[in-house]
């Protein structure tokens, strides 16, 4: 249990490393949300729940203050804020609410992320990332090393004024593989998916709402054989989406519901 809890915490971690540029897809909640319980079910023909629950509860700034996953598999994130609103450290606690790891993040006087920290209870590896960025203030490069040695990078273009192209290198400077986003239009972008060598390996187009939440995703090379369906949502009175339920062409349907408070 505790690997997986550390695996979940580094991929969180070198997660971070794609979110400082706006990303679709993400939830937006409107309305100052308090807490959310999100419950999941899944299945083909009878839906069965899953062992876990996720909470998140937010201050009455927006912000969200405390990620928990209840059940099998127990996790908890902190999160702390300086007072621009930039989130400066990154607490990971065990199910007795000792911190067993923690990132730091720096930022510029632009609020611009430069550099994060990472350390784990009983480890003397450290991770870190600095990030730079072009003239016009978009993310340029990300280079992460552990304990001062280099074990990745990636680099940042953008083109046309729709198009991002994310290349990622090994520790040897080797490049492993690249991400092209284009905009088609305010809704839809496509994004291909090259190996080190640049052979396409994948491309697929993503559909989202007018708030940006993914609508739909459909595999365009190589043509998979399930495929969604469609992504339907149930909101609230403030336009946040309490039911969400996707649709897989083989008939297998993923339900999550969240029960939202204000404050």
């Amino acid at each position: 249990m505790k690997n997986t809890l550390y695996v979940t915490f580094i991929t969180l971690i070198f997660l971070s490393c794609k979110s400082v540029e706006p990303l679709k897809g993400h939830e937006k909640y409107f309305g100052r949300p308090k807490e959310i319980l999100i419950d999941s079910y899944s299945g083909i023909g009878e839906l069965k729940k899953s062992n876990y629950q996720t909470i998140e509860q937010y201050d009455k700034k927006g912000r969200l203050v405390t990620l928990k996953s209840v059940g099998i598999n127990f996790m908890c994130f902190k999160y702390d804020y300086d007072k621009h609103g930039n989130m400066i450290k990154l607490s990971f606690l065990d199910d007795k609410g000792t911190i067993i790891g923690e990132t730091y993040k720096k930022y510029n006087k632009k609020s611009k992320l430069i550099y994060e920290e990472s350390w784990r209870h009983n480890q003397e590896k450290k991770r870190s990332i600095i990030y730079s960025y072009n003239k016009k203030g978009k993310l340029s490069e990300a280079e992460a090393t552990e304990n001062g040695t280099l074990l990745h990078k990636e680099t940042y273009q953008y083109r046309n004024g729709n198009t991002v192209v994310s290349t990622s290198f090994d520790s040897k400077n080797n490049k492993t593989n690249s991400r092209t986003k284009i905009a088609i239009s305010n809704n839809i972008e496509t994004v291909i998916l090259q190996n080190g060598k640049g052979d396409t390996t994948s491309i697929y187009s993503n559909k989202f709402d007018r708030y940006g939440r993914k609508d739909g995703e459909e595999r365009l090379y190589p043509k998979p054989t399930i495929q969604a369906s469609h992504v339907k949502r149930i909101l609230d009175s403030k336009n946040n989406c309490i039911v969400e339920t996707i649709t897989l062409n083989n008939g297998y349907i993923s339900v999550e519901k969240r029960m939202i408070t204000y404050w």
